[in-house]
Order: structure tokens, then C-alpha cells, then sequence
């Protein structure tokens, strides 16, 4: 039984791994085919349930990069389709989708997903990959696109060597900075609300720059930017109001 198990694996990825777009193939894709890719990778309704419910337990918690009630009607939404939502949504969506696989053990991806956990990783990761570029993030950076790409750099960490997450760190504390993320939301007369959540996304974007800096040997104690943003507090996200004042 083992010995089918291993070749079904095998198998799978030999055969469907190549259909898996990779980073370059996504730099060559255009509005309309990132959008087929997304249509064509996203997951089961059944499986959108259940990854959005292994996210919320055992990623969210740890990561804290977004307002889960906020999201929730989102994943609703993509029950249909990725495509009909927001684009910066749809990445942040396949984000979700990305790292809860990854807290998935290989029996649990075989039961739910019908793949390897690598496999399924791969696939939804290409999906992000496909949503980011069709938003042109790089662009027309915002708060959303920021958190994906977070959520992916998360994804990444001792996948990849440390090349990858190191320089993908700092095109995002730049596009953090670019945003203002840096400067704190009570200074600036933000809502508690988006103050929060700035602060999150900054903080988390930080400690990515930091914990890739020590892996190549570089200065951690340094801020990327002078930064005057305060630490996140540790409200819960059901008392977070999104139209508090």
C-alpha cells in the first residue's frame, strides 16, 4: 500500500507538476491569461470551506497580517470565483489558500485536497503568483496586495534558500514604505481601525527583513527605514471594528 502510495505521488508529480506555471512564466502573462491561470488553479467550493478554516486555526493566529472578519465574506464570494472579486482580494485569497496547505499534514492534503501537500502548495502559490501580477502590484501597491504578499513571504521561509525571500523582503518593506506604512496611523489621523492594521502589515514585513538579513550574515538590530510606527496591539479581530472611532 505504501509502495502505490509512492508511485501515485510520483506520478502525480511527473505528470502535473509541468502544468504548474512558475514565477518567470507569470513575468510573460498578460491581464487575460493571469485570469484563466487563476480560474484554473483555484480550489474546490468544498476545499475553499475547509482551507479557509485550517487558516483562521492554525496560521492566522501566528501571522495576524489581516482582519479575518473583514475577509470571511470574500471566501463566500470565491465559493464561485476568484475572478469575481477584487483583485487585490483574489490575491490575498490564494495567500490564504498557499499557507494553509502548508499546515496541512500529507494524509490531510491526500483526503481533502486529492494532492500532495507540495503539489497543492505549488498550485495555489502559482494562483497568487497569477493575482499579483494581474493587480500589477508592483504598480499600484495597497494595503491588501501588501498583505499576500506577506502571507507569500511567509510561505517561502526555508523553502527557497534565502535569495528569494531576501529580495522579495525588500521589495516589500519599499512597497511598505512607499504606502507610509512606516509613519504611525494616530499620527497621521487614521481610524483605529486602519492604524491597526497598518501597523500588522509593517511590523510582520519587518521581521521578514530582519530574519532575512541574519540568515545572510547581515546586521539584524537595523530598521530597514526610521520608522516611528508603534507595535500592533494584541486585540482580538472580533473586537476590531472596521467603522470604529
Amino acid at each position: 500500500m505504501k509502495s502505490l502510495h509512492a508511485t501515485e505521488t510520483c506520478d502525480e508529480s511527473s505528470s502535473e507538476k509541468s502544468s504548474i506555471p512558475n514565477d518567470a512564466h507569470f513575468h510573460n502573462f498578460n491581464g487575460e491569461s493571469c485570469f484563466d491561470e487563476q480560474c484554473r488553479l483555484q480550489p474546490l467550493p468544498s476545499q475553499i470551506h475547509y482551507l479557509w478554516q485550517v487558516f483562521l486555526d492554525r496560521v492566522h493566529p501566528l501571522t495576524k497580517v489581516m482582519h479575518a472578519p473583514t475577509v470571511q465574506p470574500y471566501l463566500v464570494d470565491a465559493v464561485c470565483s476568484t475572478g469575481s472579486l477584487p483583485k487585490g482580494m483574489q490575491a490575498l485569497i490564494f495567500s490564504i489558500f498557499s499557507l494553509a496547505t502548508l499546515s496541512l499534514s500529507e494524509d490531510e492534503s491526500w483526503t481533502i485536497l486529492g494532492s500532495s501537500q507540495e503539489h497543492a502548495f505549488q498550485r495555489f502559490s502559482a494562483g497568487l503568483r497569477a493575482a499579483l501580477q494581474r493587480a500589477r502590484y508592483l504598480e499600484l501597491p495597497n494595503l491588501t496586495l501588501l498583505q499576500a504578499l506577506t502571507l507569500y513571504l511567509i510561505s517561502l521561509q526555508g523553502r527557497y534558500g534565502s535569495r528569494k525571500p531576501w529580495i522579495l523582503n525588500t521589495v516589500c518593506v519599499r512597497m511598505a514604505q512607499k504606502m507610509g506604512l512606516h509613519r504611525d496611523g494616530e499620527l497621521l489621523g487614521l481610524s483605529p481601525f486602519e492604524t491597526e492594521m497598518r501597523r500588522r502589515v509593517w511590523w510582520q514585513t519587518v521581521r521578514l527583513d530582519l530574519k532575512s538579513k541574519r540568515a545572510w550574515g547581515l546586521s539584524p538590530s537595523t530598521l530597514p527605514v526610521t520608522t516611528d510606527c508603534k507595535i500592533p496591539t494584541d486585540i482580538d479581530d472580533e473586537d476590531l471594528v472596521p467603522d470604529a472611532t
